[in-house]
This record gives structure tokens, sequence and C-alpha cells, in this order.
């Protein structure tokens, strides 16, 4: 037993859609959108085609005059992590100054550091990563050490910074590293520290 009504009976309006056209209004078939991310993760958000699609990002900070150092081997160690309120991109072994990736992706990195240098004419920065094909920003800046116009407290104050992209697999480590002499500036407030290191992840 059918129902019918000023259309039709339900059976035959049901016939007359199969296969998403509508017999009596549009021969046309009726476009289905389908997701390319394919199904919802958790929470409603989409999943990306590497991944959960979930950001990852962290930032350093050097801000104690006790922990501006220039380690073994160059190494630059003392940086403090801030608290960005999303997954962290890496984790940080004080002990060894050594940032290691928590998650494979493409990452972007930024790092800056201020040296105060009174005797060597140039500065560097190189950030390099551990394994088997070791990757490399880096950065060189040349000076004068005798002022030009005379003495002046800004004048040994050098920066030097990196920043690049680089595809980084879990567990790689990376260091921050200069020459074993230099001096890093000391830093006067805290809450302003011109001492940056900085990563996160974009796929």
């Amino acid at each position: 037993m059918g129902f019918s009504g000023s259309g039709g009976s339900v059976s035959g309006r049901m016939q007359r859609a199969v296969h998403g056209v509508d017999l009596a209004t549009d021969a046309r078939p009726v476009a289905v959108l389908q997701d390319p991310a394919g199904p919802t993760g958790a929470g409603g958000t989409l999943r990306g085609r590497n991944g959960n699609g979930k950001k990852a990002a962290s930032h350093f900070e050097i801000t104690k005059v006790s922990s501006q150092q220039v380690g073994a081997g160059g190494v630059i160690k003392g940086w403090e992590e801030r608290t960005l309120n999303m997954s962290k991109a890496v984790r940080y072994n004080k002990e060894q100054g050594t940032f290691t990736v928590e998650k494979a992706g493409v990452y972007f990195l930024f790092c800056q550091v201020l040296f105060n240098e009174q005797e060597s004419q140039y500065v560097k920065l190189d950030v390099v990563t551990s394994g088997q094909r070791p990757q490399k920003l880096q950065c060189m800046e040349g000076y004068g050490t005798t002022p030009s116009a005379g003495p002046h407290p800004f004048h040994f104050l050098k920066p030097c910074q990196v920043s690049g992209l680089l595809r980084l697999d879990k567990g790689t480590e990376l260091n921050a590293i200069t020459g074993p002499s230099f001096k890093l500036h000391t830093v006067g407030n805290p809450s302003a520290s011109p001492h940056v290191f900085s990563i996160f992840k974009v796929n």
C-alpha cells in the first residue's frame, strides 16, 4: 500500500530521483561533493594527507645572565622555553644544548643571537642538524674591531640570524653553534631577549 499526494506517489518520486537525477525536472546529474582531505578526525577537524593536521611550534629565549654561555664545541646553551599553548615542535636538553624534533615534517626555523665581541673581526651562527645527511643554516658577519668614530657602547654588539625551511625526521637533533670563544650579549631586560630560537611545523 502506497501513499500519494500532489506530487504523485512516494515510491514514484523515489524512482524519479534515482542516481541523483530528478527525471521530472532535470536530466542533469546532481553533483555530490566529497572532501579531498578525507574524513574528519577527533573534535571535527579535518585530517590532512600527511597526518592529523595538528600544528606544532616551539619558542626559546636566553634570558638569564648566568645562562648566556657558549659551551664545548661552540654550542650555545641556556635556552628557556616559552609557553605557546600548542603541541611542541621540539624538546630541549639543557645539559647538551640540543633540540630534538618530536614529529617528522617540514619546519620553518628562525634563530637569532646578539654577540658582544671585542676581539674577533667577525661573528658566526650555525644551526646544524644531526643524521646521515646533516643540514645547516649559516650566518657570518664581519666587523671592524676599532670604532671609526670613537668608542660607543653599541659598537661591539653584533647580531647574527638564520632562517629557512628544513625537512626533519622524528628524533633529529639540532644545535645552535658559534665560535667557542665568542661571547653573547648580556640581556638587560629579560622580557625582551635578543637571543631567539623559534621553530614551527608547516607540513
